[in-house]
């Protein structure tokens, strides 16, 4: 293939991941990987597909590549975080949402995302407070709403 053709079907993968196109998109992602094993946009788009077509073990191993070739990065520490979650390692998924928050703390579906995390541990103060910031950040955002009124009613409170 020459190097007009991969560029085009790089660029035609990273717009199926962008629209939610993920099964269609990891034949040409695959394909972008073998083409330059360093391209850590690919990497981070398999990692992304991957969470979301439920196989998050397989993610983490792209999205630990990722984190490898560029850092911290608030972007990989929330798909990390996902499949973390995903697999049920609450710890883990903590750990990756906080480290995201620390990188860039206006990261609402990062707060969100604890908030679920915590709520699912056990700590209900702390995923009542997780979704609060989310909230000071968009105070009417739907699912940061959603997650402080299910704490509420599991701490047997009236929600507002």
């Amino acid at each position: 293939m020459d190097t007009h053709q991969e560029s085009s079907d790089r660029q035609r993968a990273l717009r199926l991941v962008e629209t939610r196109r993920y099964i269609e998109a990891m034949p040409l992602l695959r394909a972008a990987a073998e083409a330059d094993p360093r391209d850590v946009e690919i990497r981070l788009a398999l990692g992304v597909s991957f969470v979301e077509t439920d196989r998050a073990r397989t993610a983490l191993i792209f999205l630990r590549q990722v984190l490898l070739a560029v850092g911290d990065a608030p972007t990989v520490w929330f798909w990390t975080g996902r499949a973390f979650m995903d697999l049920g390692e609450l710890a883990d998924a903590e750990r990756a949402f906080r480290q995201a928050l620390l990188l860039d703390a206006t990261r609402i579906d990062c707060w969100v995302r604890l908030g679920h995390v915590l709520m699912n541990g056990g700590s209900l103060t702390q995923s009542e407070a997780a979704f609060g910031d989310a909230l000071a950040l968009e105070p009417d955002h739907p699912d940061a709403l959603a997650g402080r009124a299910m704490v509420r009613e599991r701490r047997g409170a009236r929600t507002d």
